[in-house]
């Protein structure tokens, strides 16, 4: 991935999750009903703290290292539709009512929980980048799969999606 020992790009990288974890905290919507049941279907097991940021653009890091890390690696950028951080899951408006990528960054929110912290993330998903790749990463497949699996649940009853692919 880098030069710099993987501790720490993690550790920057960790930082930068949580100053904007809890930017998202603090500005963005709770769930609405429907959304819920999205959340708890991904496996989210306090869907009370989820919060719901409309952006036209995912936060990026301004640390130089981590913002040539992610555009070297295609991790983040204007292709970027949804950025999860601990519980502030961030979309871009196109995305908003997209059942599926709700669902997709809904599972990020419980990777996090059952990992136990944001921090514990952050180094998996580093790791797992590192090693696999974005799109081979265990954590992004198990997203996808969730994802997949939802819109599938959705088409079966009716529901309309907008698509995520």
């Amino acid at each position: 991935m880098n030069q710099e020992p993987i501790d720490i790009i993690i550790e920057r990288a960790a930082r930068w999750a949580r100053t904007e974890a809890d930017r998202g905290a603090r500005t963005g919507r709770a769930l609405r009903q429907d959304e819920i049941s999205i959340a708890r279907s991904a496996g989210v097991s306090d869907v009370t703290n989820i919060r719901i940021i409309e952006t036209e653009h995912v936060p990026f890091p301004n640390d130089p290292l981590l913002a040539r890390l992610c555009r070297e690696n295609g991790l983040l950028g204007d292709q970027t539709l949804g950025l999860t951080l601990d519980h502030s899951i961030y979309l871009k408006p196109s995305v908003q009512s997209d059942l599926e990528v709700l669902a997709h960054e809904c599972c990020h929110v419980a990777q996090v929980e059952r990992l136990g912290s944001l921090s514990a993330f952050v180094d998996q998903y580093i790791r797992q980048i590192t090693v696999h790749g974005y799109r081979a990463a265990p954590l992004e497949l198990e997203a996808y799969r969730v994802g997949r699996s939802i819109l599938a649940d959705d088409r079966d009853s009716g529901q309309r999606t907008d698509g995520f692919r």
